[in-house]
């Protein structure tokens, strides 16, 4: 093999490792547009859900304040 070709299989080795990589983390640790993962595991008193939740607080009032 010669250096160029060498260097160009472990050029696209690494983007390969990069390319898997960012797609487990987009997977595993990320969001989902709008909110949260449907598979989120949620639990009592959970800060995380917490705070999600309290995004709706303007909302619940908006409609809180509408006649009925």
């Amino acid at each position: 093999m010669t250096r160029k070709t060498k260097a160009i299989l472990t050029l696209s080795g690494v983007g390969l490792l990069l390319a898997v990589g960012l797609a487990t983390y987009l997977l595993v640790f990320s969001d989902w547009p709008g909110g949260m993962r449907p598979t989120y595991v949620a639990a009592d008193y959970d800060a995380r859900l917490t705070r999600e939740a309290a995004t709706a607080m303007p909302l619940i009032a908006a409609l809180n304040q509408l006649p009925r």
